[in-house]
């Protein structure tokens, strides 16, 4: 039996706030059944955005989005 996805308020930086510490993600359902927004949590250190595509059999494939998308401020 599949497991569904618990879908997060991530769209504001008060909502991500009041979310716990934790190692698993908060996922937001873009596609359903197929792509997920993530936001991590970590005890300590920066949060993480990622994002996961349903591949096939059970598996997914992770990808950071932020990394080439972050724009530096000058």
């Amino acid at each position: 039996m599949a497991r569904t996805v618990r879908d997060s308020n991530l769209e504001s930086r008060t909502a991500r706030a009041r979310l716990e510490s934790s190692g698993q993600p908060y996922y937001r359902n873009l596609e359903p059944g197929l792509l997920h927004l993530g936001y991590r949590k970590p005890l300590a250190g920066a949060c993480q955005w990622l994002a996961r595509r349903y591949t096939g059999n059970g598996s997914y494939r992770l990808a950071s989005p932020t990394t080439s998308a972050t724009p530096t401020a000058r």
